[in-house]
């Protein structure tokens, strides 16, 4: 019978200008759950990337139970905890600046609610690697990366410790049939299954901690049902790299979780947020490059905070998402949103107005940019999915 060491990597996050009521109800269904089955097995480790607009969100909501529980459970080393974005920014479109700025507030979030936290790990939203990202994450002292095998030139091999050549970085790749699916269904099925594999067999899932409970209902409490099992071991990502003994040297390319080959051979790694044939995605990039620009150019503005808080969430990777028109998965809904991309478009639009010292001229040309952006929006949205 199969035995299987189970690394597993979660990533929680909501947008920073989520309405409360669904902050709530997504802890309720998803954080909640995870942490119960956490304390109800102690030899339970995962991988976990909570992102810092997160935090921040659940402690004003006075959601702070979870956040209790989630500190002890960091102390007892049940779970460990990755650098990341702080506002799930879509690191390969921004310049060096912005990328080390998200890093660091993550960092210091991070800090302010789990005092014990140490860079180690470092999970780049939607895994969507770049060099110049990864020589960022290098930069910022981390060690390992954990990324989907189309950023691999081979087919990944769960007994091998990868290194990026260009940087050093240690890499762990994520088995993306399984991820895609409810992991602890699939591993349970698993384990049903006779298997002629004499050594335990490693399996690394990555996915959306909103799966668990929130996107899927586990009826049949397939999570639970593994984590009885005397077949199943639990490994953080950290535990399993310390395990490995081959050691295998590669070059990573750019791709994103989201990936397929064919938009590898077409040169396109990140489509579902940069798609020069959608004219939405670029407007929403060049009102995010400007915004960029206003607010580094006004330094010494009175309400410069301000208009840092309102970037820092504009540049959430959300809004691109809900422009792609592209469906993900089973358990996600169709890449369009035109509500979710004025939120985000709204806030990078509200850094600029925020800066009294930026000039007319320059104000002008935002709110024209922002104006044509919610023109498109709502004409494209009427036209393709407003008919009876």
């Amino acid at each position: 019978m199969r035995n299987i060491k189970w690394v597993n990597f979660i990533h929680i996050y909501q947008p920073p200008w989520q309405r409360p009521e669904v902050v709530r109800q997504v802890t309720d269904e998803s954080y909640a759950f995870l942490v119960s089955c956490l304390k109800q097995f102690p030899s339970f480790r995962l991988t976990l990337n909570i992102v810092g607009t997160l935090l921040d969100q659940l402690a004003a909501l006075g959601c702070h139970a979870i956040l209790t529980d989630l500190k002890r459970l960091h102390e007892r080393g049940q779970i460990e905890l990755t650098g990341s974005s702080y506002s799930h920014a879509f690191l390969p479109m921004l310049p060096e600046s912005e990328i080390m700025r998200q890093i660091e507030l993550q960092e210091a979030a991070l800090r302010r609610f789990f005092p014990k936290y140490k860079k180690i790990g470092f999970f780049i939203p939607e895994m969507a690697y770049s060099h110049r990202v990864g020589e960022s994450i290098k930069k910022a002292g981390y060690e390992w990366l954990i990324l989907d095998p189309q950023s691999a030139k081979i087919a990944p091999d769960t007994n091998s410790k990868y290194i990026d050549r260009r940087t050093g970085l240690a890499v762990v790749f994520r088995n993306r049939k399984l991820s895609r699916t409810y992991p602890p269904e699939a591993i349970f099925n698993l384990l049903r299954q006779r298997s002629e594999v004499q050594e335990d067999e490693i399996i690394i899932t990555a996915s959306d901690g909103e799966l668990y409970g929130h996107f899927h209902k586990d009826w049949q409490d397939h999570l639970r049902k593994i984590l009885r099992s005397p077949r199943i071991e639990t490994l953080s990502v950290s535990d399993h790299l310390k395990t490995l003994k081959n050691v295998s040297p590669l070059y990573l390319q750019q791709a994103s979780w989201e990936t397929r080959s064919r938009q590898l051979r077409r040169n396109n790694a990140f489509s579902i947020w940069f798609n020069k044939n959608n004219p939405i995605h670029k407007r929403l990039w060049q009102l995010a490059y400007l915004a960029i620009a206003s607010v580094a150019q006004q330094q010494h503005d009175p309400n410069f905070q301000w208009a840092r808080r309102h970037l820092d969430n504009g540049l959430a990777s959300c809004s691109w998402w809900w422009a792609s028109e592209i469906k993900t998965s089973v358990f996600a809904p169709i890449g369009w949103s035109p509500d979710e991309i004025e939120r985000g478009a709204t806030e990078l639009i509200k850094s600029i107005r925020s800066l009294s010292k930026l000039g007319t001229r320059e104000k002008m040309r935002a709110e024209k940019l922002f104006s044509d952006l919610m023109l498109s929006i709502w004409l494209k949205h009427w036209h393709t999915y407003g008919r009876t």
